[in-house]
């Protein structure tokens, strides 16, 4: 099993630049400026490589071996197609596809440029580290990669920021260009620590694949056209664990046949925050707030004719814009065993559009216009309990300890209703009255900026 490096991270001068001339092997551009050292006659471009944005030669990349600093000319290590031409635009960065990635940094065995060429030279089993800082423009097709690398096994794709395993997160932007961040048909990979962002329809998509395992993972700002336009769309056999979807056109987070969510996030999505498309589906302590602003009639947690479905210890706020606070979607037969669960300020809490067909256990409604239809609540659920208000929980779904949700859920040793991560106060079982806090991160808005993607400004985007 290989490790493979993807940055592209700009030398440290800046740029894009624009030719004022070449040869098949020169870029000569006669009007850079430079901060210091590279004043100096042999600055550090060396070693690191140039992408042709613009011209006959858009998109070839080739690895620097040499600099005159007089003539500001650039010498590569292998022929272009066709000659440099004036007005010509390049950048200069740390990775190349003329590189192995076999390492960091730059040189012949360092890191690639481009997405697609890391993908594939990996074969089954490899790890690839993504170095972010710097957006990677681009639709990230597994198709191809399939196709040219073979992978459809086990394999780990891993954001990082400044070091692997850093936990910092990169960015694939579709910059409202292409169709999706990701798409394709390769099973079973883990994705950690990526951000998808600017496709036009679903920023990850991969409905047609199997045994993902996505964690620490945001989907945000994609979509232009309807509700199909997801943040998160998978298929069968998948975890996503504390991965977040915010301002997506259409549903936050999709999934398919026997998948599991723990501890997700989805907000201000266009239609659901989570919609369940198959069987078998089990949704964890996650938080479904503020959806359904485009298309109201959709549910910040909704399904549609399925069963052996799980929703349990999850936070919901309709925040008074959406219809449903979990309902299904015109189905009839659906199951499920909705347990645990706080849900508040939806025009109907818990919405079964046929005869009742599932279990609810302790479940606690408020400050909906109507807490159920057509399901029946068990002895434990609570319904506009006096001692539970807006002040009870925070924006994020934590629960205050006094509040009306400690210690009154369904399951030995008294757990919360809520979300849930350390032991009860009451008992020592999973639950208690310090629930599950995703890290700051995950509440925050994504910022558009490069060199900071987690500022609290908003994107300076809209859907």
């Amino acid at each position: 099993m290989a490790t493979y490096y993807a940055d592209n991270t700009l030398h440290n001068d800046g740029g894009p630049w624009t030719a004022t001339g070449g040869t098949l092997t020169t870029v000569v551009c006669a009007t850079m400026t430079f901060t210091a050292p590279d004043t100096e006659p042999t600055p550090s471009f060396i070693d690191y490589s140039v992408l042709m944005l613009t011209g006959a030669n858009a998109g070839e990349s080739r690895r620097i071996t040499n600099w005159d600093n007089p003539t500001r000319t650039v010498t590569v290590n292998a022929a272009f197609t066709n000659v440099v031409a004036a007005n010509d635009d390049f950048e200069i960065t740390v990775g190349g596809d003329a590189n192995t990635g076999a390492n960091e940094g730059t040189g012949a065995t360092g890191a690639l440029r481009t997405l697609n060429n890391t993908i594939r030279g990996a074969t089954n089993g490899d790890t690839i580290y993504i170095k972010g800082g710097r957006a990677y423009s681009t639709g990230w097709d597994m198709v191809d990669a399939n196709e040219n690398g073979g992978i459809n096994s086990t394999h780990t794709i891993i954001g990082y920021t400044t070091t692997p395993g850093d936990g910092g997160l990169a960015t694939i932007d579709g910059d409202d260009t292409y169709d999706h961040c990701w798409t394709g048909s390769c099973d079973y990979y883990i994705v950690s620590n990526m951000v998808f962002t600017g496709a036009l329809g679903s920023g990850f998509d991969a409905n047609l694949e199997k045994g993902l395992y996505l964690t620490n993972c945001y989907a945000t700002y994609n979509g232009d056209a309807d509700e199909t336009d997801r943040g998160f769309f998978v298929g069968a056999e998948c975890r996503l664990i504390e991965c977040v979807a915010t301002n997506n056109r259409g549903t936050g987070i999709q999934v398919g046949t026997d998948c599991v969510l723990i501890g997700c996030v989805a907000e201000d999505n266009g239609a659901s925050g989570i919609l369940i498309g198959n069987d078998g589906v089990s949704i964890l302590s996650c938080r479904s707030r503020g959806n359904a602003t485009i298309y109201a009639d959709h549910g910040q947690i909704s399904l549609g004719a399925y069963q052996g479905i799980l929703i349990a210890h999850c936070f919901i706020n309709g925040l008074d814009k959406s219809e449903h606070g979990i309902n299904t979607t015109g189905g009839v037969g659906a199951v499920a065993v909705v347990m645990n669960n706080i849900v508040v300020k939806c025009n109907e809490g818990i919405s079964w559009d046929r005869a009742y067909l599932g279990t609810d256990l302790n479940n606690l409604f408020y400050d909906n216009t109507t807490d159920y239809v057509n399901w029946t609540l068990s002895a434990g659920s609570l319904v506009d309990p006096p001692s539970f208000d807006d002040d009870s929980y925070d924006a994020e779904g934590v629960i205050d300890t006094n509040c009306a949700a400690v210690d009154t859920g369904y399951g030995a040793g008294a757990w919360d209703i809520g979300l849930y991560m350390v032991a009860s106060t009451a008992g020592g079982a999973p639950g208690g009255s310090r629930p599950l806090r995703l890290s700051s991160s995950g509440a925050r808005r994504l910022s558009r900026t490069d060199a900071n993607p987690w500022e609290t400004t908003p994107m300076g985007r809209t859907r």
